[in-house]
């Protein structure tokens, strides 16, 4: 035994100053590194907020919407709020999605303005307005800003009715009713829908033109409140279109010549 601790004394001996400098590296690594990556972990989160569920536009945001979850403030910008205070009261500005992140960007202190969703159109896509003829041809009153809907044009010909393969799917973005008032705006009033805006192409347009002119046109309401479904839809008739009238064959003053009924 004492042999043994005789040369476990030596080999400590020669190797000390070894020892030493492999202990001190190891600490310079744990002070250097380990402990400030934890402690600035800990410093680089910070609360953010986010909605519990979809909120559309022009929604005055109320606590219940909202709830709070840490990131990594590389993830921040100027634009996040750091008070709950901040949101509340605030109206959304574009649609939000159930756990999208909420800032300056999404909300404003002032509700949206009347027709503000024409200084937002997407490129390539046109608003245009046909008029409800009768409280059925509208749904009795009850579309909706974001609703799809199906266009039903009768045949009185053949006392028929088909939905144009061109407006199988359209997103309606206002209904505004006689004096030119959005009905989701009207401060409580119950005026009846007049005119419905929808977001279309040009194609779509003119087609709508022809039908307002000539045509008795029914809205059938596809989905309303689903954007999943909604945007599947709007997909499906986007290929459709993209079908029917391929770039390098379209003739713009054609184009409501081209309306068919469906066979």
């Amino acid at each position: 035994m004492k042999i043994k601790k005789i040369k476990s004394n030596i080999w400590f001996s020669r190797n000390k100053s070894k020892i030493i400098a492999i202990s001190c590296i190891v600490l310079a690594f744990v002070f250097s590194y380990v402990i400030p990556s934890f402690l600035n972990k800990n410093d680089n989160e910070k609360i953010a907020f986010v909605s519990l569920k979809n909120i559309k536009q022009g929604t005055k945001i109320t606590e219940d919407m909202f709830g709070e979850i840490k990131v990594s403030s590389n993830d921040l910008s100027k634009s996040f709020f750091i008070t709950k205070n901040e949101i509340i009261g605030k109206y959304a500005i574009v649609d939000i999605n159930s756990e999208d992140l909420i800032n300056g960007k999404n909300i404003s202190d002032k509700p949206l303005t009347e027709n503000n969703y024409f200084n937002s159109l997407e490129s390539g896509k046109q608003a245009i307005s046909v008029s409800v003829k009768s409280l059925a041809k509208g749904l009795s009153d009850k579309l909706e800003s974001g609703d799809v809907v199906s266009i039903i044009v009768p045949n009185e010909e053949t006392e028929d009715a088909y939905i144009p393969k061109e407006l199988r799917y359209v997103e309606i973005i206002a209904v505004t009713d006689a004096t030119g008032v959005d009905t989701n705006k009207n401060n409580g009033e119950e005026n009846l829908s007049s005119t419905i805006t929808l977001l279309v192409t040009e194609e779509q347009a003119k087609i709508l033109a022809l039908l307002e002119d000539t045509k008795s046109i029914h809205f059938s309401l596809v989905t309303r409140n689903n954007e999943e479904l909604k945007k599947s839809l709007l997909n499906e008739q986007e290929n459709t279109l993209k079908l029917i009238y391929p770039k390098t064959f379209i003739e713009n003053t054609k184009v409501v010549e081209n309306l068919e009924e469906p066979k």
